[in-house]
């Protein structure tokens, strides 16, 4: 496009920007701002002209001056040349200058110090220094309000960061400890984890430390682990919560060829209109009755309940659990936990204040996806996102690619990566029907085989269920394997001790799909405010 057509365009877009704000702005004289547009850009549009002139004649002077004809008519060629292409420059940047007041005018409605110059040259006021005197101060107030924009953002992300490095270091002392625990869970003939094995009394020993006030009790409840620290100093007692697969091991507590689709729900008594899953019900109702028994938990000190994995969604079963009994819960912290509900209240999730610290790719988080009835479990809490720039590079793993070298079938629910994360989203287009089996390109009989398919409904079906039922556990079992090698408890507390992993903190819902809980926060929030005993008189009451 020509400079003229630009000018004419950029004159266009400061007029109209003139127009609104001679309107929007209560000017004293409207007419006058609109006036003074059109002059000013036609006097400044004549004065480049009057200037490309006068360059062009002293040049042409210059030359005529010189020699040879052949030589003088080269030398200005090129001289004219570079003239020309110095007064594009200029002017291109003469129209990013008027399309930036433009911009400045646009903002003047509701602007109290643009509305007072727009007041001054409206009215024609000084003379014509003062005037683009004027001009420049709009340029340097809109500068000023994008390096004060820019300068903000840069204050709220490094305060972000500094909350988050803060939270960080509180919450890394329970989780150094929490693989201390899991150091005994190994067990002695420690064949699968690289954890060295640590005997209960080691454990609490090294929980405990040189730390006055502080004590600690190791309990073992057939596979799971508990340690429970009371530090009589600051009134406070932590629960530390290891869940293992099998004995004399700890490569994940997590059953993933069970626990995936359809897991059995159930409820509780003690913890209203709240949907649980069935097992982590169990083992959390077995712990609590353990733990005030045999254990010095005691409701009068505050309470933090901690678990990697499994130990994690239980720990949070736990803390609802605990709450309805009279303990103060503090704060309940997971390490790359399942979900465990399918929604509960709100101010059931305000009394355990559920912190989730979430390794970036951690398949174990989205997991199980949906209950006995169909409805979709779901996680609650404020979420901790460690990213770690070197996550991508350690998985590695051979490709797992679903594929016939017979007839040319893949599956396009198998991942094509072990670096892809094992989502939910994934493990619905493996497990969906017929649309997800394709046929590729570069197959010679692609058409016969698609007619000879169609043609027979019933061996295609048979085909897909057989493909299905090979293909989830091979998906099953590359996700497993991943998680061992890199999200284990051990793996989150390396992460944590690095300085150099990347931060996100965040709401629940503002990273991870809460469900039911979202919808529920939408209909309270709507309703009226109301009391604390109102709330738990409505509670109580039934449907009707």
């Amino acid at each position: 496009m020509s400079l003229r057509l630009e000018s004419i365009r950029a004159y266009r877009e400061l007029y109209r920007a003139a127009s609104r704000s001679a309107r929007e702005c209560a000017l004293y004289n409207s007419s006058g701002l609109l006036s003074y547009v059109s002059q000013r850009f036609g006097q400044e549009a004549d004065k480049q002209n009057r200037q490309l002139e006068n360059a062009l004649r002293a040049l042409e002077r210059h030359f005529s001056d010189q020699g040879r004809k052949k030589r003088r008519c080269a030398g200005a060629g090129r001289a004219q040349a570079k003239l020309l292409e110095r007064y594009q420059r200029h002017i291109s940047m003469e129209i990013d200058r008027t399309r930036i007041l433009a911009k400045a005018l646009y903002m003047a409605p509701g602007n109290v110090q643009l509305t007072s110059v727009l007041q001054v040259l409206s009215a024609g006021a000084g003379n014509r220094s003062y005037q683009q005197m004027m001009e420049s101060s709009i340029l340097s107030f809109l500068e000023h309000e994008t390096k004060k924009t820019s300068r903000s953002e840069v204050a709220e992300d490094m305060t972000s960061e500094r909350q988050n490095r803060i939270m960080l270091q509180a919450l890394l002392p329970y989780a150094e400890r929490l693989l201390l625990v899991h150091r005994t869970a190994v067990g002695e003939q420690n064949r699968v984890s690289s954890l060295i094995y640590l005997t209960p009394w080691q454990v609490t020993d090294s929980i405990v430390g040189n730390r006055s006030g502080v004590s600690a009790v190791h309990l073992r409840l057939g596979r799971d682990h508990l340690v429970v620290e009371v530090d009589e100093t600051y009134n406070k007692q932590v629960v530390y919560i290891c869940c293992t697969r099998q004995d004399g091991g700890d490569s994940g507590s997590y059953e993933w060829t069970q626990e995936v689709e359809r897991v059995e729900i159930s409820e509780s008594e003690e913890v209203q209109k709240t949907m649980f899953h069935s097992q982590y019900l169990l083992m959390a109702t077995r712990i609590c009755d353990a733990l005030l028994h045999d254990s010095p938990l005691h409701p009068t000190r505050s309470t933090v309940v901690i678990g990697h994995a499994v130990g994690g969604a239980v720990g949070l079963v736990l803390s609802l659990l605990l709450t309805q009994r009279g303990f103060e819960v503090s704060n309940t912290i997971s390490l790359g936990a399942p979900k465990s509900l399918q929604g509960t209240l709100e101010r059931y999730v305000a009394a355990i204040n559920p912190i989730r610290v979430v390794l970036a790719g951690d398949p174990l988080v989205e997991l199980p996806i949906t209950g006995a009835e169909g409805a979709p479990f779901v996680h609650i809490g404020e979420i901790l996102l460690l990213s770690p720039a070197n996550l991508s590079s350690d998985s590695s793993a051979p490709a797992d690619t679903s594929e016939s070298e017979a007839d040319g079938k893949v599956i396009c629910g198998a991942p094509s990566s072990p670096d892809d994360a094992f989502t939910a989203k994934s493990l619905s287009a493996m497990m969906a029907d017929s649309d997800d089996v394709t046929f590729t390109s570069d197959c010679a009989d692609a058409p016969s085989a698609a007619i000879s398919v169609s043609s027979s409904k019933v061996g295609e079906a048979y085909a897909e269920e057989d493909s299905d039922e090979e293909g989830l556990p091979e998906i099953l079992r590359v996700a497993a394997q991943r998680y061992s090698g890199h999200f284990l408890v051990e793996h989150y507390v390396r992460h944590l001790q690095d300085p150099s992993v990347e931060l996100t903190y965040a709401e629940g819902d503002e990273v991870w799909d809460e469900g039911d809980y979202e919808k529920l926060k939408r209909s309270s929030a709507r309703e009226p405010p109301i009391t604390s005993e109102e709330r738990r008189i409505r509670d109580l009451r039934g449907p009707l």
